[in-house]
């Protein structure tokens, strides 16, 4: 399995997406970090990238950063692995972490 890297972008998430079957949602998911004795950790992604390389990412808004901050705020390379489920706005901070009234939500899916 190739290593993912959790990428993201202030300016392309502030836009929904929109699925095949026409609704709209949240652009950014949960995904589990990949980083060792980390496994337990989510980190906040808004497009998965294959490449540890800034400039040869997808997003090209020129605000992209790698996610390198987990849910409760412990520091990350960026590396994710498994999806976790979708991340539900209003419910993780901008830089990433999640706001802690919240946090039972996500513990229930690890």
């Amino acid at each position: 399995m190739s290593i993912l890297w959790a990428c993201r972008s202030h300016q392309a998430e502030s836009y929904p997406i929109i699925f095949f079957d026409g609704t709209m949602g949240n652009p950014c998911s949960w995904h589990r970090c990949g980083d060792e004795n980390l496994q337990d950790e989510l980190v906040l992604v808004y497009h998965l990238e294959k490449t540890s390389d800034l400039k040869k990412t997808f997003i090209l808004y020129d605000d992209r950063f790698f996610q390198k901050l987990t849910a409760s705020g412990k520091a990350c390379s960026g590396k994710v692995g498994d999806y976790v489920m979708d991340a539900i706005p209003g419910t993780y901070n901008q830089n990433g972490t999640l706001k802690s009234k919240y946090y039972h939500l996500v513990l229930r899916t690890k």
